[in-house]
């Protein structure tokens, strides 16, 4: 896969989002996430990767940030794709790419400037379709996370009991599979 993505189910999880937001930034030295409205109910953050990396692979890592960052989130309120399984499910209300209208609110989803993420706590979508060259320029602005600062943010995030043999695996291309 090329990308992986982490939804906050609720608009008041605004902080959490932005933790794990500045987290990324800061303490693994990723570049930022894009992030989104929903336009019905929340946030979602967006991992770009430079080179594609296993389901698998891309799974893990979500499932290490949810340990470090979102270990406060109530059950239910945090969904992610590629799912902690490593499935590859299909696309659905979860993995909805912006902008998109929410059929049930009627609003849009959006990627927004990271700051201004609460101002849209009371409600996380448009009014109307967002301007389409304001997307793209706000996109172009992103970085993806090329494969060797992926492996290093891997590697801080590990257990400390963990062997990096084992961290490495993780993080080295599988041939074959075909799943990534």
């Amino acid at each position: 896969v090329r990308a992986a993505m982490v939804k906050f189910e609720r608009a008041a999880d605004w902080d959490l989002a932005a933790r794990l937001y500045q987290g990324v930034r800061d303490e693994l030295e990723l570049p930022a996430p894009a992030v989104s409205i929903s336009g019905g109910c929340g946030y979602q953050l967006w991992f770009s990767f430079s080179e594609p990396v296993t389901v698998d692979q891309a799974s893990g890592f979500l499932s290490i940030l949810r340990q470090d960052y979102l270990s406060e989130a109530l059950p239910g309120h945090l969904k992610f794709w590629p799912e902690a399984d490593g499935a590859l499910s299909a696309p659905s209300n979860s993995m909805v790419l912006p902008p998109a209208l929410d059929a049930e609110s009627g609003k849009w989803s959006a990627f927004i400037e990271p700051s201004l993420g609460s101002v849209f706590v009371d409600e996380p979508g448009l009014e109307m379709a967002p301007n389409s060259d304001r997307q793209a320029d706000l996109l172009a602005t992103l970085r993806s996370i090329p494969r060797e600062n992926f492996q290093g943010a891997l590697v801080r995030l590990a257990p400390p009991a963990e062997a990096a043999s084992d961290v490495d695996e993780r993080v080295r291309p599988h041939s074959g599979s075909g799943s990534g």
